[in-house]
């Protein structure tokens, strides 16, 4: 009864809080997207004061969004402006997409679906107040919203502490649809596969995630009615134009530093008068430095270790692409470039995106990003996830590749999160199978106590994205290795204390290539009943082990007396063990008790 009574309250609050969109939200003029092509940054560097309709200045090309009467002022200077037609089609789609009508959840909507998953599986998912938006902590203003965050583990697992964090921030730009919906469909994906699923079982067993699937609320509402806004709601500069402060421009690390970031209060790059002056800045900075480990020294070469832990993914959109810190600076120049982009191209491997960044397909930086003060900070390897095609995808592309595509690469991520420098560097493990009497299951397989069953996999060291960009722009740094060794382990990875690791053979006999596959057998005679998960690693000839991946093998209780097989294995292990005890009993009563029919 207490947290349906919460559940309620915190709907009256949300419902109130929907009402308080601003009145002083600016007209929505007509506007078109326009693209111009220049050689020299210096040629174009009056229009960047204009909506620059994408999340940095690129190499050869920009978009603008610009209404009818800007492009009647530019024209006659900039006779190269031409109407982008895909974009401008996507600006003005009038069907809405947030809502019960479309696949874009409200901030709303948003907390309440979060709030659900929270009381069905209250073990598995805890919701935190970290701070407040701008419009919240500001006296007299609208109500605003609190930032929350959504911490996803399984609170009773037995495991080492601390756990490693996978911390995810999404939509601290405003029009950007798709990073707060992937955000929260990832969580509902964990916790629905909890228990189902091997590997997202023993992460959510091992590992932790952090998620605050709406960095921006105040900005997020306004969007939702209609106005493509990308700052924060602080009217304090700009007057009643084009207010507010790029929250990715106003990090306290390395902040205001390159022409990435905006001096110009009007700008939608707009750093901000000084470094983490925004309420939702500091609600993040402070986050961060209280959940993940400090893990490098305070200076800009020196390397993070390659035990690294935690990993930070901040959600954007657009232009498919996977950006590694350094965003202040070329990424070449971060002391962890090659392990960066490594880890970078293993998940892009996933969802076909090119992993590059400034000076190296982004050519101008972006000081003052939420990237670089964690990696800056703390040493944790970071990432900018540009999503999809635009700023207003529609459903249609949403639904059918953007989250299905993005949602293997992160969880990808999430498997790497003990030690991502490391273990992206190592053999992936695929394809593990149990088998026993010709029945193969990738998921789980039921036997009986003193069943001996095969266990196979794949062990790989070439999953990751492969394009020319990279050899094109110096960015190839990927060296795979001959694979060594695979190993199993029962009930426990093979870091914690104790466990006890067995080896797997090469099916061809010796451990001599990039991609090999693996068998074992394994006796369960000495196995307890019930549900137990092997995890399957791989290590290659530098040493390095990646992560595992794991299958669920359940041991059964021999067959109860008067039980078929297929009968037993339904039954909870206190029936049969109830079912075995009644048996032994009436065994044991008959022989001491005679009938005494004739």
């Amino acid at each position: 009864m207490k947290r349906l009574l919460f559940l309620l309250g915190l709907l009256l609050v949300l419902v109130t809080i929907g009402l308080s969109v601003s009145a002083e939200t600016p007209a929505q003029p007509a506007s078109a997207i326009y693209i111009i092509e220049y050689d020299e940054l210096v040629e174009i560097e009056p229009l960047l004061a204009y909506d620059l309709w994408q999340d940095r200045v690129t190499d050869g090309s920009i978009r603008l969004r610009l209404t009818d009467a800007e492009f009647a002022t530019l024209a006659p200077q900039f006779p190269n402006l031409t109407l982008d037609e895909v974009q401008t089609a996507y600006l003005n789609d009038t069907a809405r997409t947030f809502g019960d009508e479309g696949c874009y959840r409200t901030v709303e909507e948003t907390a309440t679906s979060l709030a659900t998953l929270e009381a069905t599986y209250p073990s598995l998912i805890s919701t935190l107040d970290i701070g407040d938006s701008y419009e919240k902590a500001t006296v007299g203003g609208l109500p605003g919203y609190d930032i929350l965050t959504y911490i996803l583990t399984n609170e009773n697992a037995n495991v080492p502490l601390p756990k490693p964090i996978l911390l995810i921030l999404s939509t601290v730009h405003a029009r950007e649809y798709t990073p707060a919906e992937f955000a929260t469909r990832f969580s509902e994906h964990l916790l629905t596969n909890y228990g189902v699923d091997p590997d997202i079982t023993w992460m959510l067993d091992y590992y932790a995630v952090h998620i605050i699937p709406q960095g921006n609320p105040d900005g997020r509402k306004l969007v939702e009615v209609g106005t493509s806004w990308r700052k924060n709601r602080n009217p304090n500069f700009c007057g009643a134009g084009n207010f507010g402060i790029d929250l990715n421009r106003n990090a306290s690390y390395q902040w205001g530093l390159s022409d990435g970031s905006s001096g110009s209060e009007c700008s939608n790059l707009y750093r901000g008068p000084f470094a983490g002056s925004e309420v939702e800045t500091s609600a993040f900075e402070d986050y961060a430095l209280s959940v993940l480990s400090d893990q490098r020294a305070d200076d800009f070469t020196s390397a993070a270790p390659i035990t690294t832990t935690g990993v930070f993914l901040t959600m954007h959109s657009y232009g498919p692409s996977i950006l590694p810190t350094w965003s202040w600076t070329d990424i070449r120049d971060n002391p962890n470039y090659e392990q960066l982009m490594t880890f970078g191209r293993k998940m892009a491997f996933y969802n076909d995106y090119l992993v590059k960044g400034t000076d190296a397909g982004f050519p101008s930086p972006a000081s003052g990003s939420h990237d670089d003060f964690v990696y800056g900070e703390l040493g944790v390897p970071s990432y900018t996830y540009e999503l999809g095609t635009t700023f207003s995808q529609p459903c249609a592309d949403f639904e059918d590749s953007i989250y299905p595509d993005n949602l293997d690469a992160v969880l990808y991520a999430f498997k790497q999160t003990r030690q991502p420098y490391l273990t992206s560097d190592a053999p992936d493990v695929l394809d593990v199978q149990l088998t026993f009497e010709g029945n193969t299951t990738t998921n789980l397989l039921s036997v009986t106590q003193g069943a001996v069953v095969t266990l196979t996999a794949t062990v790989d060291e070439t999953r990751f994205h492969q394009d020319n960009f990279y050899q094109s722009q110096n960015l190839e740094v990927i060296v795979s290795e001959v694979i060594t060794a695979a190993n199993y382990t029962i009930d426990a990875p093979d870091w914690v204390m104790g466990t006890v690791v067995q080896p797997m053979s090469a099916l061809d006999g010796a451990f001599d290539e990039m991609s090999e596959s693996v068998q074992t057998t394994i006796d369960t005679s000495d196995m307890t009943y019930g549900k137990h998960t092997i995890f399957v690693t791989a290590t290659d000839a530098t040493g390095k082990t990646g992560a595992p991946t794991a299958i669920f093998l359940n041991v059964e209780i021999p067959l109860a007396v008067g039980l078929s097989s297929a009968e037993t294995s339904t039954l909870p292990i206190p029936l049969l063990t109830t079912l075995v005890v009644i048996a032994l009993l009436a065994i044991i009563t008959k022989r001491r008790f005679p009938s005494s029919d004739r």
